[in-house]
């Protein structure tokens, strides 16, 4: 109940409810143990954090969230956890975006979208589409074409 209620702050974003919204994920954390709805837990978290300009904690988040799920998925990974592996790239992409690090992101990017190539798999659809805009927009600060 808590992870949702800090993804509706998340998604309201007034003023406030980015804070409201790390505070219910960090609750929702202590309540779990190693799982990978922690993982997803931390990598909302981690959105937050970059939303409020918190690269580092960001970063922090992205790294706890990652080691969870090299420990527990599946192997090979399910459409879902290739759908969430991505998510988590394109969070760590996004965050070195907004460092300035362009060519890092881009290349962080193109990982995530390796695990999504399948484009007969129509899951992978929304998900690469996010990551060809993270590309296009790195792409353009990059050769600063805005």
């Amino acid at each position: 109940a808590r992870h949702l209620g800090g993804k509706t702050y998340f998604q309201r974003a007034r003023r406030g409810d980015f804070d409201r919204a790390i505070e219910y994920f960090s609750l929702a954390e202590g309540e779990l143990k190693d799982s990978l709805l922690l993982s997803e837990i931390l990598n909302d978290r981690a959105r937050t954090h970059l939303e409020k300009g918190e690269r580092d904690q960001a970063l922090d988040c992205l790294k706890k969230a990652e080691q969870i799920f090299r420990r527990l998925a599946g192997s090979p990974l399910s459409v879902e956890e290739r759908i969430f592996k991505a998510s988590m790239l394109r969070n760590r992409g996004s965050v070195f975006h907004r460092k300035g690090e362009f060519s890092r992101a881009i290349e962080i990017y193109r990982d995530a979208l390796e695990l999504v190539k399948d484009e007969s798999e129509p899951r992978f659809k929304k998900i690469r589409a996010m990551l060809l805009n993270s590309i296009g927009l790195s792409l353009m600060k990059a050769f600063k074409l805005e």
